[in-house]
């Protein structure tokens, strides 16, 4: 799998006998060929979820830069003897997720990490205060298609660094409702309890027709309003789509989340910033004057390249319906023609791979009417999932 370039957070430990200061390591010696050294970012979000993304570079003629490693074990310890217990790694989210909603606002947290036989830690942590988001939205160039997402804040006397982080919600629908198809011993188009045994055709539910899709945002998004007259952030670049996309079918859901971070993480930050976009490299050598705050404790690594922050957050969700965009991407129904096939065949080895076929007349129909549609388009489990979220606006099931 390839590194997220474009992301943020990092360490990276390269195998020694001591615990040193990681920026004496040289790019040949990160890009290590047996692949033992380590990438590490992580973010303390009171009120939010947590998470820590950890990767490991593999070796130079590698197809790929890194993997994530998934065999590590987290926890979120504070100074007034909060302790999350151990997080493990989520397949879905990539990363350690860490659930901080409700933990105490006034306290100091830290990041643990063990791996290998090795821990990593942060320092103490205080949680910096997050100002409200004064308003988050989109416009759409008419040429290109793109919409383009925006944030405007402010912040106070003691706080002009801001970082911002996203969640995509949106709708994914079958193609068809699919509440007829062929029976397998049959020439009779009709509902089919064995290939949909979920379905339930009295109330006409079909749980293959909508899911929904869930993605994290991957990118250093930060802005200081140190050098301005005002501390203010007006129309600031969050996010740029391509309206052909299909996320933007039906129903779409931007959740951005705003924090404020301290000057010696945003100088870290904008640092890695520079460097990927530079170099197109994670493991581009560091300027000596910008450390990461992680340590490594026991087992011999040395400091990781990587950065753990703490922060209160707020909020705001977007929705964008599919009718309100122009430009969009012309929708098609996955399917052949009954012509392209024959009814004399029911062996056919597509049924196996979960083609269906399907008629707007299951019990009078012609060859003309029939149709054979490809797995994903009778059925959004193939590309999505059915955990819908608790506060969709709608009661599609």
């Amino acid at each position: 799998m390839p590194i997220r370039l474009t992301i943020l957070l990092f360490a990276a430990i390269a195998t020694l006998s001591s615990c040193v200061d990681e920026y004496e390591v040289g790019e040949e010696q990160l890009l290590s060929s047996d692949g033992t050294a380590l990438y590490i970012d992580g973010r303390i979000l009171v009120g939010a979820m947590s998470y820590v993304y950890i990767e490991q570079p593999l070796a130079l003629n590698s197809p790929n830069s890194a993997k994530y490693v998934e065999d590590a074990t987290v926890w979120i310890k504070g100074d007034n003897g909060y302790d999350s217990g151990p997080i493990y790694y989520n397949k879905e989210t990539l990363r350690y997720d860490i659930d901080t909603y409700d933990i105490d606002t006034d306290a100091k947290y830290k990041i643990v990490i063990t791996h290998n036989g090795n821990t990593y830690e942060s320092d103490f942590l205080v949680s910096e205060p997050a100002p409200e988001i004064d308003d988050f939205y989109y416009s759409q160039d008419q040429q290109s298609g793109c919409l383009i997402f925006y944030v405007d804040a402010r912040g106070n006397d003691n706080m002009h660094n801001f970082m911002w982080t996203f969640e995509e919600d949106y709708e994914v629908h079958a193609s068809v409702n699919m509440l007829y198809t062929m029976h397998d011993n049959g020439y009779i188009i009709k509902y089919d309890p064995s290939a949909f045994p979920e379905l339930d055709k009295e109330k006409g539910y079909n749980p293959y027709l909508y899911c929904w899709t869930h993605a994290n945002s991957s990118s250093i998004n930060i802005y200081s309003t140190s050098n301005l007259t005002e501390n203010v952030v007006k129309m600031h670049e969050i996010y740029r789509l391509n309206a052909s996309y299909s996320r933007f079918d039906h129903l779409y859901c931007m959740t951005l989340y705003q924090s404020a971070i301290s000057d010696e993480a945003y100088n870290y930050y904008a640092t890695m910033k520079r460097l990927t976009e530079l170099t197109g490299s994670l493991f581009s050598p560091m300027p000596s004057d910008v450390k990461g705050n992680i340590t490594c404790t026991k087992g011999g690594q040395k400091d990781p390249r990587g950065y753990i922050t703490a922060s209160h957050v707020t909020y705001k969700r977007l929705f964008v319906s599919g009718d309100e965009i122009t430009l969009k991407r012309t929708y098609k129904y996955d399917y052949m023609p009954g012509n392209n096939f024959k009814l004399e065949q029911p062996e056919d080895p597509r049924f196996a791979l979960g083609y269906v076929l399907w008629s707007k007349h299951p019990t009078n129909y012609t060859q003309q009417d029939l149709r054979l549609y490809y797995p994903e388009a009778c059925n959004c489990q193939k590309v999505s999932t059915k955990i819908k979220p608790e506060w969709w606006p709608n009661d599609l099931l």
